[in-house]
């Protein structure tokens, strides 16, 4: 009786943990990214928190604001068009997200907080939370893993429309993703408790060493390749010697 107990303690406490981490996201997806009328003032706020001559140097430019949830945000897009960041203050703390994209949904996003991995990525996203390392580095640890990706995929950078769009874009994506698997709903402990811990200030180019990245996967994803007939085909074509006489 005391282990089923204690069980039941546990089974408790592991479900009350998936709904905690599960509600934020459904909040979120009734979250309004849209541009702010008065945006001054939060991009004003990010800039002095990043540096305005970082900023410069780095070739990033303000956009606009957006208040999901109440949570102040800037967006900054980069001057290459398929980059942008986000600064946003929580808690008191000053968050930034470096996101890239690439075509069919697939991006690359490099945080300042452990958290980012613990809700579960929609398909094609992936993640390197820095938390130990300054902008300046974060930076450049996103460019690596950016360039190591276009290697990996062969596949180039893709341009960003509005900026407010796009994160509203990835976090739908990414909370429909959940709730059309609701199963995952139950890993959000064992993503708080255990994945955060193991991803924290692991960089894109490390997962990459490791096997943690499917690119295989990713590569579909980036090249459309959706159909599961059509994936069969061209990885068969790529393994067989056939030559194309044009």
């Amino acid at each position: 009786m005391e282990v089923l107990g204690v069980l039941g303690v546990v089974v408790a406490l592991w479900l009350l943990i998936s709904a905690a981490g599960a509600f934020p996201l459904l909040l979120l997806w009734f979250a309004d990214f849209r541009y702010v009328a008065n945006p001054l003032d939060t991009i004003s706020q990010a800039i002095d928190a990043t540096g305005k001559e970082w900023l410069a140097a780095a070739g990033f430019e303000p956009e606009g604001a957006i208040w999901p949830l109440g949570v102040r945000m800037a967006l900054f897009r980069h001057r290459d068009n398929h980059t942008a960041m986000a600064v946003y203050f929580v808690a008191g703390r000053v968050v930034t997200d470096i996101a890239t994209a690439f075509p069919n949904d697939v991006e690359i996003t490099t945080t300042s907080t452990g958290d980012g991995v613990v809700a579960p990525f929609a398909p094609g996203s992936v993640m390197q939370c820095l938390p130990s390392l300054g902008l300046e580095d974060r930076w450049q640890k996103h460019l690596e893993g950016v360039q190591r990706l276009c290697e990996h995929l062969n596949a180039a950078e893709q341009p960003m429309g509005s900026l407010s769009e796009s994160m509203g874009h990835s976090q739908r994506r990414q909370i429909r993703h959940v709730f059309t698997h609701p199963w995952l709903i139950l890993t959000f402990p064992y993503r708080y408790f255990v994945l955060r811990l193991r991803y924290r200030n692991v960089t894109v180019a490390t997962q990459l060493d490791r096997g943690w990245i499917n690119t295989r996967a990713l590569s579909d994803l980036v090249h459309g390749c959706s159909p599961w007939v059509l994936c069969v085909v061209v990885h068969v074509l790529n393994v067989l010697p056939i030559r194309v006489v044009g």
